[in-house]
């Protein structure tokens, strides 16, 4: 065992008691040279031994299944593992993917999603140009992630393509066929041809470290067809459910050993009137630009509508997608009231920082509840599909993200025990303590991460440069307005709290506490 396997089974021996480490599934073979050492050339050879004695996931109604017993998963997100694993320096392999997956099994997860794609000019690139698969970056890069996946007792959901334009995604697409909207990439029969046959390419892909052909490799759990796929405008939602209907259908007819998903946000549609009043509803980010309506819990204009996509007949998994940070709009009961028009009344809340929010923890957690609990009946009485949360987060302050893991993990339990479709959740991201937290969701398990530094409650700025002011004068009196009202303010700062790392144990100890309920199910 590793300094960091011992440093770091040492760390969750003290977080959780409960911690049961995910073990390498039966039947992986990965040639000797990956188990000890740097990986060379050599390892990246065809095995003629396949995992045979593994299990396939699969769906009876609305119940994953793993060799006939039901399967309820606790997993993460980290999108970028197959493009660092390709790292020709090893660098970003050895200090960020094999540790990664270090971690995910000392937490005992069981499900990674990870995207099987990057487009365009951009390092790594597994499709660098229209058509052109880079061999090195998949061999070195999917091919190895996919093989470690097993290694560390993990099923992998493979998502194909996304809507936004990390990594490339349709908009890569588009822009390759000449188009002037990314909604081409749905309804151009020659951008959706293509793509067909990229996606060919990667289920018939035969793996170069394990000799086994994706599709028919029961290490993926399942395909996810695109991550977050919006058509702004579209109030019916048949653009999206339409290309839905035609790329499941082709993936189950070249495929039909594995499960098909689309990782959505969740909201109801047209097709559901009655439930659209649900819905979280936010306008704040709204704006008038390239992003407008792309980041807003909009659901009336994003053109998805959850009940009609997952519906069809080829997707067997139904995924939410929940961000509560796009949820600051909030009535009494959290929802905004669509059929309402006389003004309505919102909660302001002060958090312990000072920082104005227009819903609080509680609300945020009461009304995801509900949400989550609307979808495993909804699932339950009309899909006949287990529902899986593709995608969660928070960010800190360290007690809203303690709060919303534990309601979301809490809701999936408790939906599951009363026999509602609740398969499991992927939180997002599980990170190594090298990389940078860009988003501001990072999970780390290093304790170097989350350093004790109390921090005031708003800074003072400098003094504002304004019309008629100087370098050296506070024209408006900015600095006095912000003094005065720090002082107004009934949220003290404590110098022995800080609300940004402190209780950062309890949010690991939540997440094994999860791992180990399911795998015990």
């Amino acid at each position: 065992m590793s300094r960091l396997m011992l440093c770091t089974a040492a760390l969750y021996s003290l977080v959780s008691p409960r911690l049961i480490a995910a073990a390498p599934f039966p039947g992986c073979r990965i040639p000797s040279k990956l188990a000890g050492g740097q990986p060379t050339a050599e390892a990246f050879s065809v095995s003629d031994q396949t995992p045979d004695s593994l299990p396939f996931v699969t769906r009876n109604g609305t119940t994953l299944l793993v060799d006939g017993a039901p399967f309820h998963f606790a997993g993460f997100n980290n999108y970028y593992m197959p493009t660092y694993a390709a790292d020709p320096n090893l660098n970003e392999r050895t200090q960020d993917v094999d540790v990664v997956f270090a971690e995910s099994e000392q937490l005992g997860l069981t499900v990674l999603r990870t995207w099987a794609f990057a487009d365009g000019p951009q390092w790594n690139s597994i499709q660098p140009s229209l058509g052109q698969l880079d061999e090195r970056v998949l061999s070195e890069g999917l091919d190895y992630v996919m093989a470690q996946a097993c290694q560390h007792g993990l099923r992998v959901v493979l998502t194909l393509t996304n809507y936004l334009t990390a990594y490339g995604g349709m908009q890569t697409w588009v822009q390759w066929f000449g188009g002037k909207s990314v909604q081409e990439f749905y309804t151009n029969p020659t951008i959706v041809s293509a793509f067909k046959t990229y996606v060919k390419k990667i289920v018939n892909r035969r793996n170069s470290i394990t000799g086994v052909l994706y599709r028919d490799d029961p290490t993926i759990m399942a395909w996810d067809l695109a991550n977050e796929p919006y058509v702004l405008g579209d109030a019916s939602g048949e653009v999206l459910k339409n290309w839905v209907k035609d790329m499941s259908a082709y993936v189950k007819s070249i495929d039909p050993a594995h499960l098909v998903m689309v990782s959505s946000w969740g909201y109801f549609g047209a097709s559901t009137p009655e439930l659209q009043p649900e819905n979280p509803f936010d306008l704040t980010w709204r704006g008038i630009g390239n992003n407008a309506g792309i980041y807003s819990a909009d659901p009336l204009c994003k053109g998805e509508d959850w009940v009609a996509i997952n519906e069809l007949d080829d997707i067997d998994i139904a995924s939410v997608h929940i961000y509560t940070e796009f949820w600051p709009i909030c009535t009494e009961d959290c929802k905004f009231n669509l059929n309402q028009t006389e003004p309505q009344t919102l909660q302001a809340n002060l958090g312990v920082q000072g920082y104005w929010a227009l819903c609080s923890l509680k609300c945020k957690e009461h009304f995801l509840k509900n949400w989550l609990r609307l979808h495993f009946e909804v699932a339950a009485q009309r899909l006949d599909k287990p529902v899986v949360i593709g995608e969660f987060g928070a960010q800190l302050p360290m007690a809203d993200r303690i709060g919303i893991y534990q309601a979301i993990y809490d809701e999936i339990l408790d939906a599951a025990t009363d026999g509602l479709p609740a398969a499991g959740s992927m939180f997002w991201i599980l990170q190594p303590a090298t990389h940078n937290d860009y988003d501001g969701y990072s999970i780390y398990t290093d304790p170097s991460r989350y350093p004790h530094d109390p921090k005031p409650i708003q800074p003072i700025p400098s003094p504002t440069t304004c019309d008629g002011g100087n370098s050296t004068e506070d024209f408006w009196g900015a600095t006095l307005y912000l003094a005065c009202s720090a002082q107004q303010i009934h949220a003290p700062f404590n110098t022995s709290d800080d609300v940004w790392s402190d209780g950062w144990q309890e949010s690991i100890g939540l997440i094994t506490n999860q791992t180990s309920a399911l795998n015990a199910m």
